[in-house]
């Protein structure tokens, strides 16, 4: 465990440096994390929720307050936090049928349309086909005009456009729709439109943890041109078998991990729920091996830290570098750092704003974006 932990609960000092991680992207206040933390009892997900939805109601009052003010930056700040404090309200229930999750997750995505109001680049609200008449939300972050590349390029974007989506499985769609997790996430179709003037030859895909994994499937598609996989795991079935911590397996004793399991695989038993797990690897019957179809380049990452929440570098990371074979080693880059100020926890939380420079300067190098050095 990190000296000076948050929590004696290895569950709660990890999602508690998750969310005073955001700092540096305006998703936290010290003082209001502080306040929340004197009020959190070990395990307690009730108190967990009353004190992150007291901090979701204040940041929200702030935020109106200075919107009323004609303060953009402090108003769009506040909302951010709102956003993320309401996300993490509902984190710790142990069933997602809890009708508060829903609530508050309708919640936080309104706070984040109020922030985004305010950001200096648009933000879209998009929704991508998916099957049938279901749709997949998404949000689709664009540089301002004069941030474009090339040319003048902001510290935040640095000229990319980025889309965030809820695939199978994540966000509304598994607690409003009811859409469980499922394997094969490259399935999600593309999105585009014509009107944006977006550059279709230079395609990234990027995720942490799972979403690491889901991004190295993507990956396989032609027309992505760079994938940058942040802590996956090679096999979930391997990783609940051997790597899952002590605090981890407590929980599904007391039924709550186990809950979860069951709403996000979609299935009505815990054991069902076990043995999905060994659908989602990088090599399957179904599937084969997903690893020697990917040709982009790769930036693969790990923890290195002691404590490490779920995929280890060593049962994951390096086991997917050695089964990328046809990426050219010059294309290949591993990032598995010790130390938690460099990104050592898993999925890099608390090291977000270091994770985004290695990452932007790897997409840089592939993409051909050349930078003056300042």
């Amino acid at each position: 465990m990190p000296p000076f932990p948050f929590s004696p609960s290895t569950m709660f000092d990890f999602e508690l440096i998750r969310i005073l991680g955001s700092s540096s992207s305006s998703g936290c206040e010290t003082t209001e994390f502080k306040s929340a933390l004197s009020k959190i009892k070990k395990n307690d997900p009730e108190s967990w929720n009353s004190a992150w939805k007291e901090q979701a109601s204040r940041a929200e009052r702030i935020g109106n307050e200075a919107a009323s003010a004609g303060f953009r930056i402090p108003a769009k700040n506040a909302f951010l936090r709102a956003s993320n404090y309401f996300r993490a309200a509902a984190y710790m229930f142990p069933s997602n049928d809890d009708p508060r999750i829903l609530t508050y997750s309708e919640k936080s995505i309104k706070m984040f349309i109020r922030a985004s109001e305010l950001m200096d680049g648009k933000v879209m609200h998009v929704e991508i086909p998916y099957e049938g008449n279901k749709k997949l939300t998404g949000w689709l972050c664009l540089p301002s005009e004069q941030e474009k590349l090339p040319g003048k390029t902001s510290n935040c974007l640095l000229g990319y456009t980025v889309l965030c989506l809820e695939g199978p499985g994540q966000g509304m769609l598994l607690k409003r729709d009811k859409i469980p997790l499922r394997p094969d996430f490259e399935v999600v179709s593309g999105y585009s439109n014509p009107e944006l003037d977006l550059d279709l030859d230079r395609i990234a895909v990027a995720g942490a943890a799972t979403g690491g994994y889901f991004a190295l499937r993507a990956a396989t598609d032609p027309r992505t041109k760079a994938c940058v996989a942040i802590d996956p795991f090679y096999s979930m079935w391997e990783l609940a078998l051997t790597c899952a911590p002590q605090s981890i397996m407590k929980l599904w004793e007391n039924g709550c991990e186990m809950n979860l399991g069951k709403t996000s695989m979609g299935v009505d038993k815990p054991s069902a729920g076990l043995r999905r797990f060994k659908d989602f690897s990088l090599d399957t019957k179904k599937d084969g091996n997903i690893l020697e179809r990917i040709t982009c380049p790769v930036f693969l990452t790990g923890p290195g830290a002691e404590t490490v929440m779920y995929a280890s570098a060593d049962d994951s990371t390096y086991k997917i570098e050695k089964k990328l074979v046809n990426v050219p080693a010059s294309k290949k880059e591993v990032w598995v750092p010790v130390d938690v100020a460099d990104g050592g926890l898993t999925a890099k939380i608390g090291a977000w704003a270091l994770l985004g420079q290695k990452t932007f300067i790897f997409l840089d190098k592939h993409f051909g974006v050349k930078r003056a050095a300042l």
